[in-house]
């Protein structure tokens, strides 16, 4: 009789985990990546320890630190950081520009492992804007002096305002714009960029070639710019017409017909149409 034997059955061990690929491989991608973010984010080397401000004149350097540093500190789980690689230096350059109308150019860049570098370019003066209040908007505060109702601003070439001015200094250019709001912002634009270039290009002119100082320049509409010589008389000019043809004009009228000794009772001199008119009107024979 033939029998059939069996091999013993053997239960196999399981593996320890701690022995497996599949379970230190991840611990192992984790370790790494965290002591790289720990190591970027937390750790000293990479702190900002110093902001670094260049350019500015009259806006206070401490000012301009204090708005960064006030936007370095951030949170992580909610662990603190002022690690370099989280500085978001497009919304500090926004918030700068927005606090500070003086600045017309701020760039910041990042000095690694631990500084900000902060550059500023603030506004220059080509002009001092007179801004007159309309009466009914500050009669609970108004006196019978008309000058309580006027104000004085700095403006730049870009026809930005961007600072309020108690002493307006007289060597600036003086310009009244009568089709602005009643109130104005710092840091709003309130003549357009290529107008205020036409007012400095006749500002030259009328200096340089002809020797008339200007008192004040008034902005009437858009098509029409009121030139106040400081002798009192006046030139209107059209803005949206051909202003060198107008200037070359004007030159001809007073080297011609009007020289400086036949100025005195001069009321104004019009280019804005085709035909000039001189007042009073015996200027033109």
């Amino acid at each position: 009789m033939k029998r059939n034997f069996r091999k013993p059955y053997r239960i196999k061990k399981k593996k320890s985990i701690l022995k497996s690929r599949f379970f230190w491989l991840p611990v192992l991608i984790f370790t790494t990546v965290g002591g790289i973010c720990y190591f970027i984010f937390f750790s000293s080397f990479f702190q900002i320890k110093e902001v670094k401000i260049s350019g500015n004149q009259k806006i206070a350097t401490n000012k301009l630190e204090s708005l960064v540093q006030s936007q370095l500190t951030k949170k992580i789980a909610l662990f603190p950081t002022k690690s370099i690689f989280l500085a978001n230096l497009g919304k500090i350059q926004k918030m700068g520009q927005d606090n500070f109308p003086q600045i017309a150019k701020i760039s910041f860049k990042k000095d690694f492992p631990d500084i900000i570098l902060v550059n500023v370019e603030e506004r220059n003066p080509v002009a001092v804007l007179t801004h007159t209040l309309n009466s009914s908007s500050t009669a609970l505060f108004a006196t019978t002096s008309a000058e309580v109702l006027e104000e004085n601003f700095f403006i730049d070439k870009e026809g930005i305002v961007f600072e309020k001015v108690l002493d307006p200094d007289s060597n600036l250019l003086k310009i009244e714009n009568q089709i602005l709001p009643n109130k104005l912002r710092l840091g709003e634009s309130v003549i357009e960029e290529p107008l205020v270039a036409k007012i400095l290009n006749i500002e030259s002119k009328l200096k340089n070639e002809l020797e008339i100082k200007i008192d004040t320049v008034t902005i009437v509409s858009r098509k029409r710019l009121n030139v106040k010589a400081a002798e009192g008389w006046e030139v209107y000019f059209n803005p949206e017409g051909d202003m060198d043809w107008q200037i070359t004009e004007l030159t001809a009228v007073l080297e011609n017909k009007i020289p400086p000794e036949k100025r005195k009772n001069l009321g104004y001199i019009d280019l804005r149409f085709e035909k000039i008119y001189i007042f009073p009107e015996n200027y033109n024979k």
